[in-house]
C-alpha cells in the first residue's frame, strides 16, 4: 500500500512537471526573451523628491506591458538602414571592437522612421493637414521662472532636451515625450545620469497640470543601443523600463516607441487648435525657444560670436556706395604667414596656389561605380518616410542632415559589401 501511494505521488509529480514543460514550450519565445530582459531603474529617493515624483509601488506598468505583449516589429527599411549604419561605421577588421558607433544618426533614424509609420495610417483620411504638424524638434530649452517655486527655481533655472515630440503648440507644453541623447555609455547602477530627463519631465508635467491638458508624459534616455523609458502618470507616479537593442530587444523598444508615437497622433487629432504652419516661426516663440531668440535678437552684437578670428572688417572699411570710392583690396599675403580666416575670397586661388582645370569632366566620371547609379529601393522609401515624419518642417536643417547621413552611410555600406564582402560587420554586441 505504501509503495502504491509512493508511486502515485511520483506519477503526479512527473505529470505536473510535463505539463509545465509543455506550457513553457508553447509560450512565444520572443515574449519570454522580452520578459527576461526588462529592468526597472532604481532612482534615488532624494532625486525623486526634488522633482516632486513618486515611485510606483506596483511592478505592472503600461510600458512594461507594451514591451512584453505588443506584436509590433521593427520596420524592414529601418532594420536595413541600421544595418547599413553599423556596417559603414565598423572597422574592416571585425576583431577591432574597441570603437563606438555614432549614436545620433541611429537615434534620428529610429525616432523619425517610426513616427512616419505612425502617420502612414492616416494618409488617406482628411486629417493629413493635422499630422503634418506632428514632429520631433531638436535642442529644446525649458526656461520657466515659476515652475517649481522659489526654492527650486534657484537650483534649476532651465533645462534642455535633445528631442521633443510636439503634437501642438509648444507654448502650451503640448508634448508627450522628450528624449535626451546620452553621450556616453549608460551605466546600469548610476541613477544620477537620469536626473536631467526626470527634471524635464517634471517641468512639463507641472505646467501642463496647471493648464488642465494631457497629464501624462514619457521620457527617454538613450545612446541608441540602451533605451531607458520613463513614464510619469497623471498622479505623478513614475515607472521605468530599460531595454537594449543589441541584446535582441529591438522589437520591445519598437513597440514602446510606437505606443508613444500613436498616442501623440491621437492627441494631435483631438487638438481643437488649427494646424500651425512654419511660415511665421517667430510667432511660435515659447519658453522652449526663448533662449534661442534672445541670443539671436541683436544680430549686430552677436555677429562676432559666429565670425572666425580675423574676419571682422577693420575700422573704416565700408562698403562702396554712391559717390564713395571702393576701398582698395589689401595686398595678397604670404601663404606661410597668412591666417586662413583673413584670406579674401578673390585671393584664395593665388594664396593657396590653386589652378583651374578646364577639362574636369573625367574627375566626376562614375567609371567602375556605374552600378551604383540607381538609388537603392530602401533609400527611396526612407527619403519618403523622412518627408512624412518632418511634415511642414520639411525645410529644416535637421532633415538635410539625416538625409545626407542616410545617403552617405548607405553608399559606404554598399562599397564595403562589394570590396570586403558582407561579413565585415562586427557582432552587434561590440557596437555599443
Amino acid at each position: 500500500m505504501q509503495n502504491d501511494a509512493g508511486d502515485t505521488t511520483v506519477r503526479r509529480f512527473f505529470t505536473g512537471l510535463c505539463r509545465l514543460i509543455r506550457r513553457y514550450k508553447g509560450t512565444n519565445t520572443s515574449t519570454r526573451d522580452r520578459e527576461n530582459v526588462q529592468v526597472e531603474i532604481e532612482i534615488e529617493r532624494p532625486l525623486l523628491s526634488f522633482c516632486g515624483i513618486k515611485r510606483r509601488r506596483k511592478r505592472n506598468s503600461t510600458i512594461r506591458d507594451t514591451a512584453t505583449n505588443d506584436p509590433t516589429t521593427v520596420p524592414e527599411d529601418l532594420d536595413t538602414l541600421l544595418a547599413d549604419y553599423s556596417l559603414a561605421l565598423t572597422p574592416r577588421n571585425a576583431a577591432s571592437t574597441n570603437h563606438i558607433v555614432l549614436s545620433r544618426p541611429r537615434i534620428d533614424a529610429i525616432l523619425h522612421l517610426l513616427l512616419a509609420q505612425a502617420k502612414k495610417r492616416l494618409l488617406e483620411t482628411d486629417t493629413t493637414e493635422k499630422i503634418n504638424t506632428l514632429y520631433w524638434d531638436y535642442e529644446q530649452f525649458i526656461s520657466l521662472s515659476d515652475t517649481l517655486g522659489a526654492r527650486r527655481r534657484r537650483r534649476i533655472p532651465n533645462c534642455a532636451v535633445d528631442y521633443a515630440l510636439w503634437y501642438g503648440d509648444a507654448r502650451d507644453f503640448a508634448t508627450n515625450c522628450v528624449v535626451i541623447r546620452a553621450r556616453d555609455m549608460i551605466v546600469g547602477g548610476e541613477s544620477r545620469q537620469f536626473f536631467p530627463i526626470l527634471v524635464a519631465m517634471s517641468l512639463i508635467k507641472h505646467n501642463r497640470v496647471r493648464r488642465k491638458v494631457n497629464r501624462e508624459v514619457y521620457g527617454i534616455c538613450t545612446n541608441s543601443f540602451t533605451w531607458v523609458f520613463f513614464h510619469l502618470d497623471k498622479r505623478n507616479k513614475l515607472n521605468s523600463l530599460r531595454l537594449n537593442w543589441a541584446n535582441g530587444q529591438q522589437q520591445a523598444i519598437t513597440a514602446v516607441l510606437s505606443k508613444i508615437l500613436n498616442e501623440a497622433v491621437k492627441l494631435r487629432l483631438l487638438s481643437s487648435k488649427p494646424a500651425d504652419t512654419w511660415s511665421d516661426s517667430k510667432t511660435r516663440l515659447s519658453p522652449w525657444d526663448v533662449r534661442k531668440w534672445n541670443y539671436a535678437e541683436d544680430k549686430e552684437d552677436n555677429a562676432a560670436d559666429f565670425t572666425p578670428s580675423g574676419c571682422e572688417s577693420p575700422p573704416g572699411d565700408t562698403k562702396p556706395g554712391g559717390a564713395e570710392k571702393a576701398v582698395e583690396p589689401t595686398p595678397t599675403q604670404d601663404p606661410s604667414t597668412a591666417d586662413l580666416a583673413s584670406i579674401l575670397l578673390q585671393d584664395m586661388h593665388e594664396v593657396l596656389d590653386l589652378k583651374h582645370q578646364p577639362d574636369e569632366d573625367y574627375i566626376w566620371s562614375l567609371g567602375a561605380l556605374g552600378e551604383y547609379k540607381m538609388m537603392p529601393d530602401h533609400l527611396k522609401s526612407i527619403f519618403k518616410d523622412y518627408k512624412l515624419a518632418f511634415g511642414d518642417k520639411f525645410w529644416c536643417e535637421v532633415l538635410t542632415r539625416v538625409k545626407f547621413e542616410a545617403l552617405l552611410f548607405i553608399v559606404l555600406a554598399l562599397i564595403k559589401k562589394r570590396d570586403f564582402g558582407p561579413d565585415t560587420l562586427a557582432p552587434s554586441s561590440s557596437l555599443q
